[in-house]
């Protein structure tokens, strides 16, 4: 990317660049807890010790710090930037910070097996007091508030909605306690705007594994199953000023799921961005046991002895393509009226604007298979007819068939499961 800007001669397009390279910066780097500027690319790691993960992560404190060096590395070669760390016991807290520390990666970490003691006091069915959660969780939070590898605190997993009072006792202590947000991961995104209504968080993560065992390749239903949820939470958060974390499969369990393609982890990546949720993470890194008896398998993106997948290929991948796009996506809002028509089956397209006026396109097609082609209407009065889209990844352009009085057309062609974020560019008067 570079290289590309230097070739740009005028002095204009070399500001533009060196501006878009500070958006970079400013989006990728490790950023202060609850920044609006920070766009996370994260995944799950299981931080289970000993026999809790069936010997997963070694209890002794130097054959572990070895292995979160070792693993945390291979995660930050991926171009990951946060990684979510569950089950952690607390000898083991600070050796993971150090390790991510060394790493440059930022982690939010659970204060024990399933939450600890406070996550069993926001399952229970007694209302928390401010002084109960304080006392829980003190001790644990002390001596790690001021890493500088923390990023936030895991509460609990998936906390049902009976829970989400007691949750906001819990979270109100923890981010008073540490100065770092209060972090959970809700099923769906059917309970992303009560969860936003009571907890009144820095951000909701959903998830939604919608690739069965026997799903076949190339059946869009759960993929639009998983658009579902990816628009219910970030229509249910957005009036709320709490941006949404989406969390894709990646794993696969023995007689559940299957690891879903480089192609279907594409596309959910991007069918996530495309309904406005500003941050991506990746379940599961590690490969364990998912039940001991009958034996069953939950593969991460890494094998057992820790190699490369074709899904963590596909990850770096896409990784690289969000350090790009995150500065754009962080800036997006829905445009109103809507600019997209001549919708064509298959394809997802949603209409977004910055804060300077300009206008996007994010479009997907969810067939793996087939081509897509499909005209598009830019019909807003603000959108000049002498314009053409930017592939913003590539800087190729498409040019328009036709102009009127109120609206420029533009045909796109979809390659089998493309997926492309597009600026409108307006063209000067004379050019």
């Amino acid at each position: 990317m570079l290289a590309r800007a230097a070739q740009v001669s005028s002095w204009r397009c070399s500001l533009r660049w060196v501006a878009v390279l500070a958006c970079l910066l400013v989006s990728w780097c490790p950023a202060e807890a609850g920044n609006s500027a920070f766009f996370p690319v994260g995944i799950w790691y299981e931080g289970g010790v000993g026999a809790v993960r069936d010997g997963l992560i070694p209890e002794d404190p130097k054959q572990a710090f070895a292995y979160y060096r070792h693993t945390l590395a291979d995660i930050a070669r991926h171009g990951l930037n946060l990684v979510v760390v569950p089950n952690t016991p607390a000898n083991h807290h600070r050796l993971l910070l150090d390790a991510a520390q060394q790493a440059k990666l930022r982690l939010i970490i659970e204060l024990g097996l399933e939450g600890g003691e406070i996550g069993h006091l926001v399952r229970s069915p007694q209302s928390l007091t401010a002084e109960r959660a304080r006392a829980a969780v003190a001790s644990l939070i002390t001596p790690i508030k001021r890493h500088p590898a923390l990023y936030g605190i895991q509460i609990l997993d998936e906390p049902p909605p009976p829970a989400f009072g007691n949750y906001a006792v819990a979270k109100s202590a923890i981010e008073e306690l540490s100065g770092k947000p209060a972090f959970c991961c809700l099923i769906g995104g059917g309970g992303v705007g009560e969860f936003c209504r009571q907890v009144k968080p820095k951000q909701v993560a959903f998830d939604h594994y919608p690739i069965g065992e026997t799903t076949p390749i190339g059946d869009r239903g759960p993929l639009e199953s998983f658009l579902s949820s990816c628009r219910q939470a970030a229509e249910a958060s957005r009036p709320q000023g709490v941006p949404a974390w989406a969390v894709i499969q990646a794993h696969s369990i023995t007689g559940i799921h299957r690891h879903p393609t480089p192609a279907e982890l594409r596309l959910m990546t991007y069918l996530a961005l495309s309904e406005g949720v500003r941050g991506i993470f990746y379940f599961l890194y590690q490969t364990e046991f998912f039940t001991r008896n009958p034996p069953r398998l939950m593969e991460g993106v890494a094998t057992e002895e820790y190699h490369e997948t074709v899904q963590f290929r596909a990850i770096r991948r896409l990784a690289s393509e969000l350090k790009w796009l995150s500065p754009v996506l962080l800036t997006l809002e829905p445009s109103a009226p809507p600019l997209v028509s001549g919708q064509a089956e298959g394809v997802h397209l949603t209409a977004w604007k910055d804060r300077r006026g300009t206008h996007y396109l994010i479009g997907v097609n969810l067939d793996v298979k087939q081509s897509a082609r499909v005209l598009v209407q830019l019909s807003d009065s603000r959108v000049s007819t002498a314009a053409t889209l930017e592939d913003v990844l590539t800087g190729k352009t498409v040019s328009q068939t036709e102009r009127a009085a109120t609206s420029t057309q533009f045909p796109l062609e979809l390659e089998p499961g493309g997926t492309h974020v597009y600026r409108v560019v307006e063209l000067k008067r004379g050019r």
